[in-house]
This record gives structure tokens, C-alpha cells and sequence, in this order.
């Protein structure tokens, strides 16, 4: 098994390959084969090849009624279509199920269908535990509850479903993507270069997300109107936005050398792991000045984005609306954090007058 640092920062650990280094350049070869890969070391490309590959030499050995042939039969390989389900999902969403679950359940393909029930999933998912982060054994496990609801209808697997709890946070574990602070923001913005800091404040006003944010395409704004319209990377539904005044300050001040607004020091399109490089430089370099603390991310800032949204009264449905979500049952945290805000500050009124009862009424 070898892991390798994929170029939008994430690691993926690829199964059963060789990865020697000669003169200088890394060389992927399938250990049981001897089969050389083409595509570059750190390339999605290379990921891609790799999974092509294993299905195909899949196909020829896994049983019929056995995980991996559902596999198969639900994202291709082996000379197999994939399912239109499958083409369906964002590319991203391809690679990660990919990358996090396909590549983690090889070792269970040989598995018979009848054997996956709950406790069975129960056992997987502790097993894997033992190895793995907690959001990859629930991203696994989210995999496997899509796969069954597409088997389930056509026949192919039987009895109950394959869903089961995902992993607990631990209740010391710092929180994830936690709201950044208004001196946060105002000192990322003041004390960051200005192709960190467009895409930052595309998210800061927006709540859009980071993919969306990079990706953003200057043929999508509508200077006159000031409006933002378009299709978010994970849904396939219109999406109107209006900056701010101060989002429509810098993205007049952008240079416009690329098909996005947010562009590198080069003035080209980031890459999702280019920019998470550059922030993390960024972050860390901010936390050593102590101008932010520990635990900021630009996700962070789409919850900041949901959170104010709430405060300002705005309803479950509308923040549905403005972040992108596809039910409104996404966007109630912030709706319901917002209402045990105005519950504690009303309680205040409750605790004063009780605190202020003389000894004769607190008898009553």
C-alpha cells in the first residue's frame, strides 16, 4: 500500500501498488501484476487509472451476487457501463466515493450480498475504525446506504437496509469548521495578499462554498444588477446572490486574467489544493502573530455566513435558499441556535426578577 498527497491536499491510500523512485521520478507499478501505471504521481488522473484498472481485473475474478460486482454494476469498470445514477453525481462526488469508500471496501468484494445486514455493517464500520479517521469510516458508510438504495429497487440486494449510525465525535473533540469571530475576519482580510484574499471574501459574503467560490466565473456576475447567478457544484438548481457592498468593492479591483474571478498570484484559475496550501501558510502565519485563533477554516465562514442569517431573523427557508442547501432540514441548525439565543437572553429577565424577590416573596 502506498498514500499519496492528491493535488487539491487530500491523501489517498492506494492498495496492492509499488511506488519506487529512479532518478528522480516516482514510477506506479500494480504489485501482483507487474502492470505500470502512465497517469503522474499526485494526479487524480492517476487515481482514476489505478481504479479502472482494479475493476477491471474485478470483473474478471469477483463473483457474481457479491459486493464488488454491485460495485460494478453501480459505477462501471471492467468493461462494465456505470449505472446513469452513477454518471449522475458531481465529479467531485465520483472521486470521493472513489477514493474514501471504493478503494477502502476492496478488501470486503468477494463478500456475499446476503451476508450485509446490520450487524454485519455494525462490525465493518468498528473494524474500520481501528484504522481509519472518523469521516472517512461515515463517508464509507454514506456510500454503502446510497449503493443499497440504488440496488434495493431493481432487485438486486435483499432484506433491510444497510444503514447504520455513523461514528460519534468525541465529546472533547475541538468543533469542527467553528464560526470565525469579527476579528477574525477583519484581520484576514487586512493582512492577507490579494489572491488569498478575493476568494476569502467571496465565501465571507456569500456563504458560498470553497469549490463554488474558486470555480466562480466572471460570465455569472451581472455588474449592472449586482447579482450572482448560477448552478452550485452540488446541486442542479439556480442560485441568485447579491454581494455586498463590500464584496462588489473587491471583485471590481480583481484582475481579470482568467475565466474566474479568483485567481492565483499568476493571475490563473486555482486549484482546489493550491489554495488550501496557500491558506494554510496563511492561517498558520496569522495564529503565530495572534491575530486569529486556532480552528479557523473556510468552511468556518459558511457557518459564520448561516449563523448571521439566523440572528438577523431570517427564516429556515431562506437560508435554504441562500446557502445552497437542498432542505430546509440542513439549514435549522442555525434557525435553531439562533432561537436558544433569544430563549437565554429572554431567561435573563426571569433570573434578575428572582434574584431581586425580597425574603418575604421568596416564602410565597
Amino acid at each position: 500500500m502506498v498514500k499519496m498527497l492528491l493535488e487539491d491536499g487530500s491523501t489517498v491510500e492506494l492498495k496492492g501498488l509499488h511506488a519506487p523512485v529512479s532518478r528522480g521520478r516516482r514510477y506506479v507499478y500494480h504489485r501482483k501484476t507487474g502492470h505500470r501505471f502512465k497517469s503522474p504521481w499526485g494526479s487524480w488522473a492517476l487515481v482514476e487509472e489505478v481504479r479502472a484498472f482494479k475493476a477491471s481485473q474485478t470483473a474478471m475474478t469477483t463473483r457474481p451476487g457479491t459486493l464488488g460486482a454491485l460495485i460494478t454494476a453501480y459505477a462501471g469498470g471492467g468493461g462494465a457501463q456505470p449505472s446513469p445514477e452513477w454518471l449522475s453525481l458531481k465529479p467531485r462526488t465520483r472521486r470521493d466515493y472513489e477514493t474514501r469508500a471504493i478503494a477502502i471496501l476492496e478488501l470486503w468484494n468477494d463478500v456475499a450480498l446476503e451476508r450485509f445486514n446490520a450487524p454485519f455493517i455494525f462490525k465493518l464500520r468498528d473494524k474500520l475504525a481501528q484504522t481509519k479517521g472518523r469521516r472517512t469510516v461515515n463517508y464509507t458508510l454514506t456510500f454503502l446506504s446510497t449503493l443499497y438504495g440504488w440496488a434495493k429497487p431493481r432487485g438486486l440486494v435483499q432484506g433491510e437496509s444497510w444503514s447504520v449510525p455513523p461514528l460519534p465525535a468525541p465529546r472533547d473533540a475541538p468543533r469542527a469548521n467553528r464560526p470565525w469571530d469579527e476579528d477574525e475576519r477583519l484581520a484576514v482580510l487586512e493582512h492577507t495578499p490579494d489572491h488569498l484574499r478575493i476568494p476569502i471574501a467571496i465565501v465571507m459574503f456569500t456563504g458560498l462554498r470553497e469549490a463554488d467560490a474558486l470555480n466562480l466565473p466572471w460570465s455569472v456576475y451581472d455588474p449592472r444588477q449586482a447579482l450572482f447567478n448560477f448552478s452550485p457544484s452540488k446541486n442542479d438548481y439556480d442560485l441568485w446572490l447579491a454581494p455586498s457592498p463590500q464584496l462588489r468593492t473587491t471583485i471590481q479591483h480583481a484582475p481579470r486574467t482568467a475565466v474566474t474571478i479568483a485567481t492565483t498570484s499568476r493571475g490563473t484559475p486555482w486549484t482546489e489544493g493550491g489554495f488550501r496550501a496557500s491558506w494554510r501558510t496563511a492561517r498558520k502565519k496569522l495564529e503565530g502573530e495572534g491575530l486569529v485563533r486556532p480552528g479557523l477554516t473556510i468552511h468556518g465562514l459558511r457557518h459564520t455566513v448561516g449563523n448571521a442569517l439566523a440572528d438577523d431573523g431570517m427564516s429556515t427557508a431562506d437560508i435554504a435558499r441562500i446557502l445552497g442547501h437542498k432542505t430546509e432540514a440542513q439549514a435549522a441548525k442555525y434557525s435553531d441556535r439562533a432561537e436558544r439565543r433569544d430563549a437565554a437572553t429572554a431567561a435573563v429577565a426571569t433570573f434578575t426578577r428572582l434574584g431581586n424577590r425580597t425574603p418575604d416573596e421568596r416564602k410565597v
